[in-house]
């Protein structure tokens, strides 16, 4: 896995399903953003926008 940036994510699973589903909670912790996941081959399988999390605490307005 790797962030927005491109560095190396902490976390190491054995499956792509457990992988997209951590990938997943983290960007909801960061404020949402575009999960995309690769094959095996390095080409895109899939795209997914994640929304943001529940914020507690929103500014008023």
């Amino acid at each position: 896995m790797t962030d927005p940036v491109g560095h190396d994510s902490p976390g190491h699973t054995t499956t792509q399903e457990e992988a997209v589903a951590t990938a997943h909670e983290q960007l909801v912790r960061d404020g949402g953003g575009e999960l995309v996941i690769h094959g095996t081959d390095g080409k895109v399988r899939d795209k997914r926008t994640v929304p943001p999390g529940h914020d507690p605490y929103p500014p008023p307005g």
